[in-house]
């Protein structure tokens, strides 16, 4: 008998004891990334318990054909684009360059605004301090 698990690679990593085999794995997820193509980490249990990696899947998850037409279309008539993704870090960076959306004010989560933890509300200033910040 034996467990199994897959998803985001850096989640997975933290089951893995080998910190030469996560090294690797992080360095193929960077390598990946930044040629846009996405990944998933596959582990497994082996006979002690411990977790191994068995690999990593990868896919490709490009824009649409019409997407930067368009964000051009929508830029020439003054709309302000901004992409809001989940994807790791450099899948952004790299969506953002296919779309001609620059890619230089590209920030992570913890950038974003937050709902007050106990209210639910979104903060009283959030136009001002959001508005203009440069979020792709």
């Amino acid at each position: 008998m034996f467990r199994s698990s897959k998803g985001a690679p850096h989640v997975i990593c933290q089951l893995i004891n080998n910190q030469a085999i996560v090294k690797a794995v992080e360095q193929d997820v960077q390598a990946l990334g930044a040629r846009g193509i996405r990944s998933l980490a596959v582990a497994r249990t082996n006979d002690q318990g411990e977790w191994v990696m068995l690999g990593l899947l990868t896919f490709l998850d490009p824009p649409r054909a019409d997407t930067l037409q368009t964000i051009n279309d929508a830029k020439h008539y003054g709309v302000s684009v901004r992409m809001i993704t989940g994807d790791h870090l450099l899948i952004a960076k790299e969506t953002a360059r296919r779309l001609d959306m620059g890619g230089d004010h590209i920030l992570a989560a913890d950038g974003l605004p937050m709902l007050d933890p106990v209210t639910k509300q979104k903060p009283d200033d959030l136009s001002k301090r959001y508005v203009n910040i440069g979020y792709v």
